[in-house]
């Protein structure tokens, strides 16, 4: 069974409290095929949607992550104009069908285009908050630095307390106090691991 490891928010920030005002949400399915899963967030409504056919999932190459979720956010979200355009001519189901798996239906050379182009857009005034849960493949989160203009917060898991089925108990991690805090930190942000 997949569990989902991450999750963005993606809105817009108050000019002078920061937050974010939430319209979507996209979530990362693992440990299966990995996919993103956007669904619009109508308040009071979410349950609802989350069966209808508003959302979208694009099973996608876990080397992509933060790519494929920013062209999502691009096509389904910001609906910039040229993206939706290259991507039709690319191929329509990427824009019409509610499950896509990504590198079927895009060639790579395809996908580096889109994601060339998800970078250039002006994202402003969009905001996302990405949070990183335990266990999730996420690497390279600062990649999110090279989209123009895009306002980001992003939350990881340092903190925890999570039951282990083996020993029948539970155990808190607090990964502030580990040596190995910081280099979790940078494997975050650029995706290696360093020992």
């Amino acid at each position: 069974m997949s569990t989902y490891t991450a999750q963005v928010l993606v809105g817009h920030s108050h000019l002078y409290h920061g937050g974010i005002k939430p319209s979507h949400v996209l979530f990362l399915s693992e440990n299966g095929r990995s996919a993103w899963c956007l669904y619009p967030l109508f308040l009071g409504s979410f349950n609802k949607d989350c069966k209808s056919s508003s959302h979208k999932v694009w099973i996608c190459d876990p080397f992509t992550f933060i790519e494929d979720a920013m062209l999502m956010t691009g096509l389904f979200v910001r609906k910039d104009k040229e993206l939706l355009k290259l991507a039709q001519h690319f191929n329509k189901k990427i824009l019409t069908a509610q499950h896509v798996e990504i590198t079927e239906v895009l060639s790579e050379k395809q996908r580096e285009t889109l994601y060339e182009r998800s970078k250039s857009i002006s994202w402003y005034p969009l905001k996302i908050s990405v949070s990183v849960f335990a266990g999730s493949s996420i690497k390279n989160i600062s990649k999110l630095e090279e989209y123009k203009d895009l306002e980001f917060e992003v939350c990881a898991c340092f903190y925890r307390r999570s039951y282990n089925p083996f020993s029948d108990d539970f155990k808190t991690t607090d990964e502030t106090k580990s040596s190995d805090f910081p280099l979790y930190l940078e494997r975050l942000k650029s995706g290696f691991f360093r020992r």
